[in-house]
């Protein structure tokens, strides 16, 4: 996504497309750029564009950029969904890892938890159950 205001590269966001939104795999702003509203604009012009936004991301538990990157993403309106949830590995013979689910315009509930993870597993790591 080009953002006509931005004059330099300033980050980048990886997602894929789920039934009724999108799935952020990968968000990242230059360091420089941080606190300037940049990574906030940059989510809201995607909530135009996407009726659902999900997201993992780090749990609290690891530590202080976490709780930050979560803060930045509750303040944007999304939700954590109240359930444990395992990246899956990129590689077979690593472990999955504990991570935090976050979704903007959904319902957080068991129900569409369960979904969600199952239709993340699917086309994003390519696990079917």
């Amino acid at each position: 996504m080009w953002i006509e205001a931005a004059q330099l590269f300033t980050g980048f966001v990886f997602y894929w497309q789920l039934n009724d939104g999108i799935f952020i795999e990968h968000f990242a702003i230059e360091t420089s750029a941080r606190g300037k509203g940049t990574g906030s604009l940059v989510i809201r012009k995607l909530a135009d564009l996407f009726a659902v936004i999900v997201l993992e991301t780090a749990p609290v538990a690891k530590g202080e950029a976490a709780v930050r990157r979560i803060r930045f993403y509750e303040a944007l309106g999304f939700q954590k969904f109240p359930f444990p949830y395992q990246q899956p590995p990129y590689s077979s013979g690593f472990p999955a890892q504990p991570m935090q689910l976050l979704a903007i315009n959904c319902e957080v509930s068991a129900s569409v938890f369960e979904a969600k993870q199952k239709e993340i597993y699917k086309k994003v790591y390519g696990i079917s159950e």
